[in-house]
């Protein structure tokens, strides 16, 4: 019996493969999902003309910096986790 058909081998490779599709594929995405809504929320409210000042302005970056590494993060899990794997179907 090679390592490949151990059942308990198996089971494992389930259970990661079942953990990595939650944790990265599924509650990543989510959590990118929120993190760019509240910074969207963000520029609402800061980008308002009673808000003009030089904390402003820097609040106004961080949150549009803020926004392309969970945008850049849940495409790679998508790309990873639903389209990648279908394509030998």
């Amino acid at each position: 019996m090679n390592c490949s058909e151990d059942p308990s081998r198996l089971a494992e490779n389930d259970f990661l493969s079942s953990f990595a599709f939650w944790t990265l594929g599924v509650i990543s995405i989510v959590l990118s999902f929120f993190a760019n809504a509240g910074n969207l929320i963000n520029l609402f409210v800061l980008t308002r003309r009673h808000m003009r000042s030089t904390m402003t302005t820097l609040l106004i970056t961080l949150a549009w910096t803020d926004l392309v590494p969970p945008t850049v993060v849940s495409l790679n899990n998508i790309l990873f986790y639903y389209f990648l794997p279908h394509l030998n179907d």
